[in-house]
């Protein structure tokens, strides 16, 4: 299976991309349920986005993010619900952050959704939206959702995938378990591999990391395309100097931790299966 999957994940992509030209507070409605927007709501672009959220802003600006819209609504005495319009620059970026940390089952809004504990989190076209109520009740659950709804409506077109998760094999996928990104802090965050950079992971680059096998045998491809050939040529050279030494191209080794590793290239393309 381990050969299989270096094989079958090499091939071509297709290219997706995804434009729209409204202003983002045009997605976002000025009252819903009985709870009026505060004000007009509020920008961040670039890395304004630290004003908002500290060190947090780096998740985001790991991708092509290029503006964050705030607005809050209210009602009476009660905590505030809040919606965060991330315009991440491309429909790919859009859902590589939605698959950061996504966890549960989807709940319908959107081209992908989840909803835990007062938050919504969807992502439709090159849009990232978090909607979310600090003291959540049926009441707060309603109008998060309707929120939510109104502002993928609003979006009205759904923008590609990453044409990179095209190459992940189906057979033996765990559902949902794609994750897309560019940067070696992102690799580390879904699977620690080295502090080093051993791939050469930059923001030219695209990667995805995938769950295969069954529950308690868990193993994980982790596919990256490169600029160019000579690019890949070098990762997986390196990847095979310092954390594959004991393999030969395309075949498993054992690595320092005692589980197998496997690597192969072509073209821009690298294909690693881990554990």
């Amino acid at each position: 299976m381990l050969f299989f999957l270096l094989a079958l994940c090499l091939g071509a992509v297709a290219p997706g991309g995804w434009e729209d030209g409204m202003e983002m507070a045009d997605f976002v409605p000025a009252a819903v349920g009985g709870w009026p927007a505060e004000g007009e709501g509020e920008y961040f672009p670039g890395e304004a986005i630290f004003t908002y959220m500290n060190g947090a802003g780096e998740v985001y600006r790991s991708y092509s993010f290029r503006t964050l819209f705030v607005r809050t609504f209210a009602k009476g005495e009660r905590e505030p619900i809040t919606v965060e319009l991330f315009d991440m620059g491309s429909a790919a970026d859009a859902f590589g952050v939605f698959s950061r940390n996504r966890r549960g089952a989807d709940v319908g809004v959107g081209q992908g959704s989840e909803y835990d504990s007062g938050y919504l989190l969807f992502w439709r076209g090159r849009y990232f939206v978090a909607a979310y109520a600090f003291e959540e009740d049926e009441e707060t659950k309603e109008v998060v959702f309707e929120l939510g709804r109104a502002i993928a409506e609003a979006i009205a077109e759904d923008g590609p995938l990453p044409g990179l998760l095209s190459l992940l094999p189906v057979e033996g996928l765990v559902h949902d378990s794609q994750r897309y990104f560019h940067l070696h802090t992102c690799l580390n965050h879904h699977y620690y591999l080295s502090d080093d950079n051993l791939l050469g992971l930059n923001p030219k680059t695209e990667a995805a990391i995938a769950e295969y096998g069954p529950e308690g045998g868990r193993y994980r491809l982790l596919l990256v395309r490169y600029p160019d050939a000579g690019a890949a040529e070098a990762a997986h050279a390196r990847l095979m100097e310092e954390y594959l030494p004991a393999g030969e191209i395309g075949t498993p080794a054992m690595i320092e931790d005692g589980s197998w590793a496997a690597a192969r290239m072509t073209g821009e393309l690298l294909a690693l299966v881990l554990d």
